[in-house]
């Protein structure tokens, strides 16, 4: 026997669906939305179909069709009273389901509008990566979209279709993208939990970790919408219920109950995970508040580090296992009793071969004897812990540091291995703080066969980094990372992503070759190439170890570098320099400067302007074919447009430039000692500036070309 009510939900359901979609303006509407994506997201290179579903792509839909929602819903929400059709309707022996009929017409009408985002999602591809998350895509939009329908109707059916109500909807979706921003300046926990759409919200997915990163938060969010979507569906089935047959439905009662219970433990569950990312950064604070007057940063702690044996066991990454065996130093003239060293406080030490105390981050060792002037010990650690480590934007806290099913990513401040000093483990992000003294590196990964891993340190074997000289060490692994070699260049990149390769193959050892031949006993020796997009905090202007130049980096980057950084000087910072670093000898003090302008103490700029004009002579030497007089008209022809283009930049205090020009007269002159003498003449100066660096950078413009010429003729 056919059921009569399902017989009317389904003729109310294709009735409205008709209604909505069979009109001009509903495929308008479609059409305008599919060309503001293609023109604002249609060229994306470098990403994935994954990355833009979980990101661009989804917030944009969901800021932009929710607004939609407010007025398609209440359009058809009104259509009864606009039709003067509601008293006979109302006449109808049904129960809830016509409404609820029309309800799912409207909301199936409004879920539509995900598929302009599918479209280009799939247009950017791989085919594998968008199968894998556009499920997830359509689910998580039909719980919001279902949510702001379900919501309008509900409103409407209170208040009525009244015209005032439409200006309150949209203020009402204004206020949702404004309200939730103002809450999370007060650092309340819930704040973006009121932000239905995710607008503003800080990327909460990886290439190479997905959204791991982000914790349980979008699994508390959406269950979240969801619970409150049966909410407000129960609600509105109540009071059609009660106002037809004078009862309350102890079905429908049931479900508002059960979901607004639900709605309640996943808001708690959001804020609580909220709450202790709050607090974990607030316990860093108060550490530094209360023990930074007794920091000793490993610049000046009393002993060095001369050797690291690490072995990282991940065969359970619940509880991963850590040894490590250090030779520690005394580089002072007295004695020393203790030793300071920082290990992160989660870090739980099972074994040690000599007496410690911890105090948070600071473990002190007690040798059996003092440890002599110049005399060394060997400390042998065990321990354990998987460490989780986020950094919040606003009061969304995402990962930084962590070990997972999904990936590992230990940075290289957060003390995941002993540091010399004690100081707080995270909070300091200047590499100057690393001091200028390097250490033998050993680090072996055991376990998590299915990830593939990379470091600053050179690969030696398959899971084995080691470096003869080396001031720091990171780590990160991915079950959705892979490796690629090319010639002299390591490849890290997103399994989804096959291009990387190729672009790094296009890019890099024809510039690499144009580098060599002006330090022909340069240090080089390897460049790895983290395309990955994340990776753990890097210690800028420490990007090279052992002759390996470590190049973190987006596939976007280098797929748009041609189209986006063609400006000579730009190109030159951005992707020449880390290359001329990596030729320089003694070039673990140059490169990028940190985020305080300095590298380690020095003035910022003394070291950075003659690598700067050194990658702008590469840069204008490349691109003109080696055309003494071309490259200066390109030169010249970019400080005026630079002059257009005026920039600030901040040095702190004690850092500022010390020396009288800048990388562009460094590149003209250059250019003009090429001009007089080829390459020959360049490839000489420059081994002179680097055996006589405090001298250059002494000299005025004026005195630089004489200099270089007058190097270029040295024995």
């Amino acid at each position: 026997m056919r059921n009569l009510s399902l017989s009317r939900l389904f003729a109310a359901f294709r009735l409205e669906l008709r209604l909505l979609c069979l009109t001009w303006v509903y495929p308008l509407l479609h059409v305008g939305w599919l060309a503001m994506l293609y023109a604002s997201l249609g060229s994306q290179r470098g990403l994935t179909a994954e990355y833009l579903l979980e990101g661009s792509l989804r917030l944009v839909t969901q800021t932009m069709i929710t607004a939609v929602t407010l007025f398609v819903a209440g359009a058809s929400a009104a259509r009864s009273v606009r039709a003067k059709f509601e008293a006979l309707e109302e006449s109808f022996p049904t129960s809830a389901e016509v409404t609820l009929g029309r309800w799912l017409a409207c909301t199936l009408a409004i879920v539509a509008f995900v598929v302009e985002p599918l479209i280009i999602a799939w247009l950017v591809g791989p085919a594998g990566s968008f199968f894998a998350s556009a499920p997830l895509f359509v689910l998580r939009c039909g719980i919001l979209f279902g949510f702001a329908t379900a919501l309008t109707w509900l409103l409407l059916g209170l208040l009525g279709p009244r015209r005032w109500l439409y200006p309150i909807l949209a203020a009402g979706w204004v206020g949702m993208l404004i309200v939730p921003n103002m809450l999370m300046g007060m650092k309340l926990p819930f704040a973006q939990l009121l932000n239905f759409s995710g607008n503003g919200s800080p990327p909460l997915y990886s290439e190479i970790f997905g959204a791991g990163i982000s914790g349980d938060l979008p699994s508390w969010f959406y269950l979240f919408y969801a619970s409150l979507l049966v909410a407000v569906i129960s609600w509105i089935a109540l009071r059609q219920i009660q106002r037809r047959f004078r009862r309350l439905s102890p079905l429908a009662a049931l479900a508002s109950v059960a979901a607004i219970a639900l709605a309640l433990f996943a808001g708690i569950g959001y804020s609580s995970t909220v709450a202790e990312a709050q607090a974990q950064d607030a316990e860093k604070l108060s550490a530094y508040q209360q023990k930074h007057e007794s920091f000793i940063l490993p610049a000046d702690a009393p002993e060095a580090i001369t050797t690291y044996d690490l072995t990282v066991d991940l065969s359970d990454l619940a509880s991963p296992q850590f040894h490590a065996l250090l030779t520690i130093r005394n580089r002072t003239d007295a004695a020393l009793a203790s030793l300071p060293l920082t290990l992160h406080h989660d870090l739980q030490i099972t074994q040690a071969n000599l007496p410690y105390t911890r105090d948070g981050d600071f473990l002190t060792i007690t040798p059996p004897d003092p440890l002599q002037s110049g005399a060394e010990l060997q400390l042998e650690l065990t321990y354990r812990s998987a460490l989780w480590n986020t950094d919040l934007y606003g009061t969304i806290p995402v990962a930084q540091d962590f070990i997972k099913e999904f990936g590992v990513s230990l940075s290289f401040n957060i003390a995941w291995y002993p540091l010399p000093g004690h100081f707080v483990a995270g909070f300091y992000t200047p590499a100057s703080f690393l001091g200028d003294g390097a250490s033998h590196f050993r680090l072996t990964i055991l376990g998590a066969d299915q990830m593939t891993f990379a470091s600053n340190l050179p690969l030696t074997a398959e899971r084995t980094f080691e470096a003869d000289s080396a001031q720091w060490a990171m780590l990160v692994g991915s079950p959705r990372m892979v490796r690629k070699e090319v010639g002299e260049i390591t490849v890290y990149a997103a399994r989804d992503d096959a291009t990387v390769s190729v672009t790094v193959e296009q890019l890099y050892p024809p510039l690499i070759e144009s580098v060599r031949h002006l330090f022909p006993n340069g240090g080089f020796k390897h460049v790895i190439i983290l395309a990955t997009g994340t990776s753990p905090l890097i210690p800028q202007g420490r990007q090279i170890t052992d002759g390996w130049v470590l190049i973190p980096t987006t596939p976007s980057f280098l797929q748009t570098l041609d189209q986006r950084y063609n400006d000579l000087f730009d190109r030159a910072e951005l992707f020449v320099s880390p290359i001329v670093a990596g030729f320089w000898p003694g070039s673990q003090l140059t490169g990028i400067v940190d985020s305080w302008g300095t590298t380690s103490g020095r003035p910022a700029t003394d070291r950075s302007i003659l690598l700067n004009g050194i990658s702008i002579y590469v840069e204008a030497y490349r691109r003109t074919n080696g055309d003494a007089a071309a490259m200066k008209a390109a030169v010249i022809a970019a400080q005026e447009e630079q002059k257009k283009h005026p920039t600030f930049t901040y040095y702190a205090p004690g850092s500022e430039p010390t020396v009288a020009f800048t990388a562009d007269q460094v590149a003209l002159a250059l250019i003009d000692l090429y001009q007089a003498q080829g390459d020959a003449g360049v490839v000489k100066a420059l081994a002179q500036v680097q055996a006589h660096e405090s001298d250059v950078l002494a000299l005025t413009p004026e005195a630089l070309f004489g200099w270089l010429q007058e190097a270029a003729h040295a024995n």
